[in-house]
């Protein structure tokens, strides 16, 4: 909501415009269907994917083990971090020697560690704050996870998957179904082409502590890629081969061919 949502002001401002781009093939649909804006102005430019190298020593000591999950992003209500450590709880009932580390910062810091404190997490997750070399932990973690409540295009999860590490994301409005390879919609578990897609979320977390489907599902989806070696190994070739296709060599030249007109 609010005047950068106005579909009057969009459809006027964008009529303006040579080329409109959408960074993933959710948001021209919804730029079309929404907006109205016309299908033929509107063009899929993903954003580039960036292997960031860790300034750190290689003798840079890891603290987290090796059964640690990840998830990088502001400390806002849009990312949900807490349904997020409401499902690493599943995990960490099955392997209390697993780890979340979250890197980020923001106005919901107080509010998830006391989700932490209510879920008996408070050894199993850490904050690692926003961190200058994200580089670090993607390299060095074994999984990474988002629940955000819409992502257009997620870079965090896509800069995660460069790295190599298997990617589990919940069917948010935007850009995650369509990287993992979502071929339909689905109220389980789907285990897509380039990573494990779980349902959305809707509303907010319950308080209590039981689990919520939506979370059981996203915590087994954790849980599978931290127990099953085979299983891991696959996606995070496979996460690997898909970053490929947001490498600077396949963007840019997408952006030089609206530049020369074409």
């Amino acid at each position: 909501s609010g005047f950068l949502y106005d579909k009057q002001w969009i459809r006027r401002l964008y009529r303006c415009a040579d080329k409109v781009i959408a960074v993933s093939n959710y948001v021209k649909n919804d730029l079309i269907e929404r907006y109205k804006i016309s299908d033929k102005k509107v063009v899929v430019i993903p954003n580039v994917s960036v292997c960031h190298k860790s300034p750190h020593p290689p003798i840079m000591p890891w603290g987290y083990g090796n059964k640690a999950v990840v998830c990088v992003g502001r400390l806002d209500p849009v990312k949900r971090h807490e349904r997020i450590i409401r499902a690493f709880s599943y995990v960490y009932e099955e392997q209390p020697e697993a780890k979340l580390i979250i890197v980020g910062d923001g106005k919901q810091k107080n509010y998830l560690t006391a989700v932490c404190q209510k879920m008996g997490l408070e050894k199993g997750v850490f904050f690692a704050g926003a961190a200058v070399d994200v580089g670090y932990y993607l390299q060095h973690a074994d999984v990474f996870v988002m629940a955000s409540r819409v992502e257009g295009f997620p870079n965090a999860m896509v800069e995660a998957m460069a790295y190599g590490l298997p990617v589990v994301t919940t069917d948010s409005p935007g850009g995650c179904g369509e990287i993992v390879g979502k071929e339909r919609s689905s109220d389980e578990i789907q285990y897509c082409e380039y990573g494990i897609l779980t349902p959305r979320m809707e509303g907010k977390a319950s308080g209590q502590e039981q689990l919520l489907k939506e979370e059981e599902l996203l915590g087994m989806g954790m849980l599978a890629l931290l127990e099953d070696n085979a299983l891991h190994q696959e996606y995070s070739e496979k996460a690997r081969k898909r970053a490929e296709d947001y490498g600077e060599e396949k963007i840019m030249p997408l952006w030089d061919a609206i530049a020369s007109g074409n």
